[in-house]
C-alpha cells in the first residue's frame, strides 16, 4: 500500500484481532471508554496495544433505541367484540433499521452539545469579554453540563444572511488533525491565501482560500474557502467567532444532509464541519500564529470556536479505531451476531464519553507544552 493508504486505511475486524491474543469483554462504550482511559503517573495510557476490546452488545445496536427504528400502521380484521381501545383498523409494528443505518440516523438527527445561542453582539460581549471568557471557556461549560450519548456540538451564528447551524463531530475533529498532520509532515505545499482587508471584516470576518489533499490517493485535491474568520481585535470578535463556515462540499458531506422532526422548530439547512474542513482551518490558524507569518495575529486562535484536541484524546480515538469491536448484528434478522469494527457514530459517542471523564482541558485543548505540536501527534498506522 502507499504511504497515504496505509495512514488513512479503516481497517475490518479481522485486520484488527491479528496479533492480539488478550481479550477483554466489556458491555458497553462507556466500559470500552474506561477501559482505554486507564492511566498511568505520568498521565499516559496504559492499555497494551496487544489487548483486544470487544463490546458484547448483546446483539442490539450501540446508538440510543430512539434512532434504531421507526413505527408503521398497518390494517388489521376489526373484532366488533374486541372491548381494548384500539378499535382504528390499524396495528402499530416496529421497522428496525440497520445498524449503518441507525448510526447515520443518529449522526444527522442525535444529541448535541449546543455552544451557547446569542442573539446579539451585545449577548455575546457580556458572556465573553465582560467575564474575561473565550470560546473554549463557553465549550468547557457546556461539557461540563450534559449527560448521555452526543452526536455533535453545535453552534448559531449572529451576524451574517447564513443562518445555517454549524455543527462538528469530535471524530472529525481528530480525523481532521490526522490530516493536517499528514499535510505538514509529507511537504504537501501549503498555499493559504487570505482576504482581510475590506472593511465589512470587522462584521463579516476574514476569508481564506485552502487547498488540502483528498485522503484517497490518485484523487484531486479539494479547494474551498473558510469564512468568517475574526481578525480584528475589538468587540466584534466575540459576535464573530460564531460566523466560521466553509464552503467545500465533497461527496461525504453532501450525504450528510437532512430534515428536521416535523414538530420541530429548528431548520433543516445546516453546515457540517468534516475533516477537510478541520485540516483546512489548522493550516490556517498555523498561518495566523506563525511567527515569521507577515499575517501573524492572535485573534483567530484566541476566537475559535474548533478546539483543537489533546494528544490523550487523539489515542484514545486510536484504541477505539485500532482496538475495539463490537459483537453485534448489522441487521434484525442476520442469523447470527458477528465482529464488527466500530463505526463513526459508535467512535463519536465514545469520544463525547471521554471529554467529560478525563476532563476538557486534557481532551479538548492542545498545549504544546503537554502534547507537543499539534502537526506532530502521534497516529498509529498499524496495518
Amino acid at each position: 500500500m502507499s504511504n497515504k493508504e496505509q495512514i488513512f486505511h479503516k481497517p475490518k475486524a479481522r485486520e484488527i484481532s491479528e496479533g492480539k491474543p488478550e481479550r477483554v469483554i466489556v458491555k458497553s462504550i462507556d466500559e470500552a471508554v474506561e477501559l482505554a482511559s486507564r492511566q498511568d503517573s505520568f498521565g499516559k495510557l496504559i492499555l497494551p496495544r496487544d489487548v483486544l476490546i470487544i463490546i458484547d452488545a448483546k446483539e442490539q445496536y450501540l446508538v440510543p433505541e430512539e434512532y434504531t427504528s421507526y413505527k408503521v400502521n398497518k390494517k388489521k380484521r376489526v373484532n366488533e367484540d374486541d372491548e381494548s381501545d384500539n378499535k382504528s383498523g390499524l396495528d402499530e409494528e416496529r421497522i428496525y433499521f440497520t445498524r449503518s443505518a441507525a448510526s447515520r440516523k443518529f449522526m444527522k438527527h442525535g444529541e448535541e452539545i449546543y455552544f451557547p445561542r446569542f442573539h446579539s453582539k451585545d449577548e455575546a460581549v457580556k458572556a465573553m469579554r465582560d467575564t474575561g471568557k473565550i470560546p473554549r471557556d463557553l465549550l468547557k461549560e457546556r461539557f461540563s453540563q450534559v449527560s448521555g450519548p452526543r452526536a455533535a456540538v453545535s453552534y448559531m451564528p449572529i451576524f451574517g444572511n447564513d443562518g445555517r447551524k454549524r455543527k462538528f463531530h469530535l471524530n472529525e475533529i481528530i480525523e481532521g488533525t490526522k490530516l493536517y498532520g499528514y499535510i505538514m509532515r509529507q511537504g504537501f505545499p501549503v498555499k493559504i491565501e487570505l482576504y482581510q482587508d475590506a472593511k465589512r471584516v470587522d462584521i463579516e470576518g476574514a476569508i481564506a482560500r485552502v487547498t488540502v489533499p483528498s485522503r484517497i490517493p490518485h484523487r484531486e485535491n479539494y479547494k474551498f474557502n473558510l469564512y468568517g474568520i475574526p481578525v480584528i481585535n475589538d468587540d466584534s470578535k466575540y459576535a464573530l467567532s460564531m460566523s466560521l463556515i466553509s464552503n467545500h462540499l465533497c461527496t461525504d458531506v453532501q450525504h450528510r444532509d437532512r430534515f428536521t422532526w416535523d414538530y420541530g422548530k429548528e431548520n433543516s439547512k445546516l453546515f457540517n464541519w468534516d475533516a477537510h474542513d478541520i485540516a483546512g482551518y489548522y493550516l490556517t490558524l498555523d498561518h495566523f500564529s506563525n511567527p515569521r507569518s507577515k499575517v501573524r495575529n492572535k485573534v483567530p486562535l484566541e476566537m475559535s470556536i474548533i478546539p483543537m484536541p489533546a494528544q490523550l484524546l487523539v489515542d484514545i480515538h486510536e484504541i477505539m479505531r485500532y482496538q475495539t469491536l463490537v459483537y453485534t448484528k448489522e441487521t434484525k434478522n442476520q442469523e447470527k451476531a458477528k465482529l464488527y469494527p466500530l463505526n463513526n457514530a459508535e467512535i463519536e459517542i465514545g469520544l463525547q464519553k471521554a471529554v467529560p471523564l478525563l476532563g476538557h482541558d486534557a481532551t479538548l485543548v492542545s498545549y504544546k507544552s503537554r502534547d507537543g505540536n499539534l502537526r506532530d501527534y502521534q497516529f498509529r498506522i498499524p496495518f
